[in-house]
């Protein structure tokens, strides 16, 4: 009986994130992704989570600290985001000062080179309500100021990055569907 009741339970619950499209690619030391996606979660929820970096943790648990650097200014805030990925089996603490701007269906990051562990980079996270859903485009260029090893180490960082991102927008439907009312 407990058997059938979660059945039941699993299959009254909508489907989670649609992917429509995802795609990490490198070239000279660059990398980049992309990704197209369907949340089932309100648009309003989802920005407020993405315009919160110091929830950013939540999102995703490779992230060990989001914190801002100074009030915002004309703007822009600033934001020091430490992480702890794992590319086979082999872990390293990565930091990223970033410069957040916001409006009511985009979020948009510039890295800020000092202090960061990339020598430039950018995202934008593009928001479109579609229904009770939230169309999602989302859009990253990294380059980072550490060598990767060639071949195997390109290989692995753009599945690292392909399966974070993944990850990331299942945590940020979730936690954007608890959220609501």
């Amino acid at each position: 009986m407990h058997r059938w009741l979660l059945l039941l339970g699993w299959l009254a619950t909508p489907a989670l994130a649609t992917v429509e499209h995802v795609k990490v690619s490198q070239q000279e030391g660059r990398y980049e992704i992309v990704v197209e996606a369907l949340l089932q979660a309100p648009l309003p929820a989802v920005h407020a989570l993405l315009a919160d970096p110091a929830g950013y943790p939540a999102l995703n648990d490779r992230i060990r600290e989001a914190r801002l650097l100074g009030e915002p200014a004309g703007g822009v805030q600033r934001v020091r985001i430490v992480s702890r990925p794992c590319v086979l089996l082999v872990c390293t603490t990565l930091t990223q000062v970033q410069d957040f701007t916001y409006t009511d269906d985009r979020v948009h990051a510039v890295i800020v080179a000092q202090g960061s562990d990339f020598r430039e980079g950018v995202s934008e996270w593009r928001l479109r309500a579609e229904g009770d859903a939230t169309r999602l485009s989302f859009q990253a260029r990294l380059t980072p100021a550490f060598r990767v090893p060639p071949l195997l180490g390109h290989w692995a960082a753009r599945r690292a990055l392909r399966n974070e991102t993944l990850r990331t927008l299942e945590r940020l439907e979730l936690l954007a569907r608890q959220a609501q009312p």
